[in-house]
């Protein structure tokens, strides 16, 4: 069997045990796939949607939306439709729509707040905070790092002060210089 539509309305694909509503098993050595296609045959302009997978709620508090809370959409980035993205949306109750959260470019760039990030990582915000970095024991690092070198902030708990410096190769001594350090 193929298809199978089990008694608690639980349809099968390549089972005959379904054990969610929708349950796609492949072959013994075959991946697994699970195809949706759509949009345009000829797309004409950048942000049609092509295929979404859509988040639903039965509570009917998310309103406005068809009761969807949330969405995957591949997002036509390019008018000809020759790149593609990945637009993540989630709703708040006091926005009448889904609004797009993070966005993962054509060119693996990610956005958060951002529609077209310009750099790996790009984070767009109207708050004060744009991030949070949170480590669990008592000292913090952040590392910038290039082919030869790694700049960082931290920050020694046992010593209360914060730090920037950078770690390098000069030849073949490795350096370690600490640049400013700041009490807490």
């Amino acid at each position: 069997d193929d298809l199978v539509l089990a008694g608690a309305a639980q349809l099968g694909i390549g089972t005959t045990a379904p054990e969610a509503l929708l349950h796609v098993k492949a072959a013994d050595s075959v991946t697994g796939v699970l195809k949706i296609e759509g949009g345009k045959d000829t797309v004409t302009s950048v942000g049609e949607i092509n295929s979404e997978i859509q988040f639903g709620s039965n509570d009917p508090s998310v309103g406005g939306t068809g009761n969807v809370g949330g969405k995957i959409s591949s997002v036509t980035e390019y008018n000809n439709g020759a790149w593609v993205g990945l637009a993540f949306y989630t709703y708040h109750q006091t926005q009448s729509d889904l609004a797009e959260r993070v966005r993962i470019a054509k060119d693996g760039k990610v956005g958060i707040g951002v529609t077209s990030p310009s750099s790996q990582l790009h984070v767009e915000t109207a708050d004060n905070e744009v991030a949070r970095f949170k480590s669990t024991d008592e000292d913090a690092q952040i590392a910038l790092q290039d082919n030869t070198d790694t700049c960082y902030i931290s920050h020694d708990a046992s010593a209360d002060i914060m730090q920037l410096g950078f770690n390098s190769t000069i030849g073949s001594t490795a350096v370690s210089y600490t640049h400013l350090t700041l009490p807490t």
